[in-house]
């Protein structure tokens, strides 16, 4: 069997590897990267338990010992996650941004409880429920199939 020019490229194309990207693997990956933040979230409940509870030294010492590791673990995941598919790229930005400003929002939420400042306290809770409303939205579009 001799191959055409116009079957030898898609073949060697196909037999090389290079087959298009599958966004259903891009799906994957980035439901694993969000469910860093998702750890994140789950350590911060007990700090915002603590701090409506009155005990900003515990909430902060909380904040410290749990939900900041989980946090630098959830960026890193996030920054060393890649996708191959057109659809994975806003995805991955959307969930990069995500874990970044929440690991930004932790200073302050700290400072908050450190400075035994109830105004500012309750302005770091209402930022993470914003920021839990973002991861909410994520999963759900990561929850839809892609379209190829």
């Amino acid at each position: 069997m001799r191959l055409t020019p116009r079957l030898s490229l898609p073949l060697a194309l196909a037999l090389a590897g290079c087959a298009r990207p599958s966004p259903l693997e891009d799906q994957v990956a980035l439901r694993q990267g969000l469910q860093g933040d998702e750890r994140v979230v789950l350590a911060l409940r007990q700090v915002d338990d603590l701090a409506l509870r009155g005990d900003p030294a515990g909430a902060a010492s909380a904040l410290v010992a749990r939900a900041r590791p989980a946090s630098s673990q959830s960026v890193q995941q996030a920054q060393a996650l890649q996708v191959r598919s057109p659809w994975g790229g806003p995805h991955l930005q959307s969930l990069r941004r995500l874990v970044e400003d929440r690991a930004a929002s932790l200073d302050r939420y700290e400072a908050a409880l450190r400075g035994e400042q109830i105004e500012r306290v309750v302005e770091a809770l209402e930022e993470q429920k914003s920021l839990d409303r973002r991861g909410a939205a994520l999963a759900d579009a990561l929850a839809r199939p892609p379209e190829p």
